[in-house]
């Protein structure tokens, strides 16, 4: 009776051995106590379904055990790995492969004519969960270096479907080959040498038809990966070219601030009362008798003075928003919009994004800005050319909101609604601004959706992140970091210091 039991019990444990292999290789985002009770639950479906195998007829057991085999495996994987319908179709053709593969395994070893003693021998199960254990360590050594949370929560449809339709032929295949064998094997004496080596032969021909199945759907998953892989290195040198132009510029704001410092030493002269620098030359003061005439006319000194007045608005036109590296972004930006009349408006909570990393927030607001600036700056009228930034909360959520006016007739978008890019083929990439927005935006949790007003002729960018997700554990708001939460207006002609604070109230 236990020896029944334990043959009963043997395909069962092997199925639930090779499925922990996955369960091991991606754990849950939020613990791995969701996937230890997934897995543990796995067991009992196992065996529900080979009793219920046992009561069908062989021709019949084949078929129905192998789509019964997937249904289990993809709906615990997909209760227990928290990956999506796509990443869990993705994992269940791998581990569905990888058990049938163990499971005839098995049984070619044990039919084997070096394991001849071994087909009656109560010690088959223990000998059998012992090959398949070991097997099931190897695999996990493997497999453990395939998948990738990045990979398996962007998976393209096409690559679970080829897979599929991979692991669906060759199921078809040996289905086939094995039922006829069996056929033979039953038709003539249960041990009969040749019906047994039919029957063998119909095994391994199974085992190196679901490898070599294997083996494509690994081939398929590895070109995939190198796409990704391909993918994120082009987003990588994005990235690093944003921050590479990023530092020039501000070390051109810089010289520019040196400039001015050294200009404000020699204009301080002439903006003296007399002219002079010390109110007169070559005698005390107040000998008007040798007094000499000022060296700029009052209409000069008030166009140095606006002169001066607009290089200081320039220089301190962004105020504080609670983050250093924005600042600096729109502190930069802010300066390009000038130089090329564009009126240019933002609102800031700098706080909001204190848990994104300062390179990926460079290549956010960079790429958001500069593809703004781009576009805004193809129109022929001037006083069209508007930009407005926003860093706002929404209950739970921060959204970054970004639009500008443009020719929206040049707008492209492909077959899933995302932008293409308008930029002429010079031989370098393009389009890489919105995929780096994408790419980062997805690092945090973030939703990106576009939309485009003909009438109005304006684009318009929102990124949505969940607040806990770029939030830090120390940017809890407090009264000075409320206080930080401003607007800024500046156009062609930057308006002073004080009129932007008049504006504001």
């Amino acid at each position: 009776m236990l020896l029944d039991w334990l043959d009963f019990m043997t395909v069962p444990l092997l199925e639930w051995m090779a499925l922990a292999v996955y369960f091991r290789c991606m754990r849950h985002p939020e613990g791995s106590i969701r996937a230890m009770v997934a897995w543990s639950l796995s067991l009992p479906a196992f065996l529900m379904q080979e009793a219920l195998m046992d009561m069908l007829p062989y021709t019949s057991r084949l078929s129905l055990g192998a789509m019964t085999l997937f249904a289990i495996e993809f709906l615990f994987l997909l209760a227990g790995m928290g990956r999506g319908f796509k990443g869990t179709l993705h994992l269940t053709t791998h581990a569905y492969m990888h058990t049938q593969t163990l499971v005839s395994f098995d049984y070619v070893i044990i039919l084997s004519t070096v394991m001849r003693d071994v087909k009656e021998s109560p010690s088959r199960p223990f000998i059998m969960l012992a090959i398949g254990f070991i097997c099931s360590i190897l695999i996990w050594s493997f497999e453990r270096h395939t998948f990738t949370d990045t990979m398996l929560r962007n998976a393209s449809w096409w690559i679970p479907l080829i897979a599929f339709a991979i692991l669906a032929i060759s199921t078809c295949i040996v289905t086939y080959t094995l039922t006829n064998a069996l056929d033979k094997f039953f038709a003539v004496a249960a041990y009969d040498s040749e019906g047994l080596g039919d029957l063998r032969g119909a095994l391994y021909q199974r085992v190196l038809t679901l490898l070599f199945a294997d083996s494509l759907i690994y081939m398929a998953h590895v070109q995939y990966a190198r796409r990704l892989l391909r993918r994120e290195n082009m987003n990588l040198l994005s990235t690093v070219r944003d921050q590479q132009a990023q530092y020039t510029r501000s070390q051109q704001n810089l010289d520019e601030i040196h400039r001015l410092t050294h200009d404000l030493k020699h204009w301080l002269i002439l903006f003296d009362p007399d002219g002079t620098g010390t109110g007169t030359v070559g005698g005390p003061a107040g000998d008007s008798d040798r007094a000499q005439p000022p060296i700029v006319s009052d209409a000069q000194r008030s166009a140095l003075f606006e002169q001066l007045h607009r290089s200081i608005d320039d220089s301190s036109s962004i105020q504080n928003c609670g983050n250093v590296v924005l600042n600096a972004i729109l502190f930069e930006k802010n300066m390009i919009c000038a130089r090329h009349s564009i009126r240019f408006t933002a609102m800031a909570d700098g706080t909001l994004l204190a848990g994104i990393q300062p390179l990926d927030l460079t290549s956010l607001i960079g790429n958001l800005l500069d593809n703004a600036i781009e576009a805004t700056m193809k129109l022929e009228d001037e006083h069209a050319r508007t930009i407005h930034f926003s860093v706002t909360r929404r209950k739970s959520f921060v959204l970054i909101h970004g639009d500008n006016t443009c020719m929206t007739g040049r707008l492209r978008k492909d077959g899933k609604g995302n932008l293409l890019t308008t930029k002429m083929r010079d031989g370098r990439p393009h389009g890489q601004g919105i995929r780096s927005i994408r790419h980062v935006a997805r690092k945090y949790q973030g939703v990106v959706t576009s939309s485009t007003d003909e009438h109005r002729q304006i684009f318009s960018l929102d990124i949505m992140f969940p607040a806990n997700a770029v939030a830090s554990s120390a940017s809890a708001t407090s009264p000075a970091q409320t206080e930080a939460r401003h607007w800024h207006h500046a156009s062609a002609k930057p308006l002073s210091i004080s009129h932007a604070r008049a504006e504001q109230a």
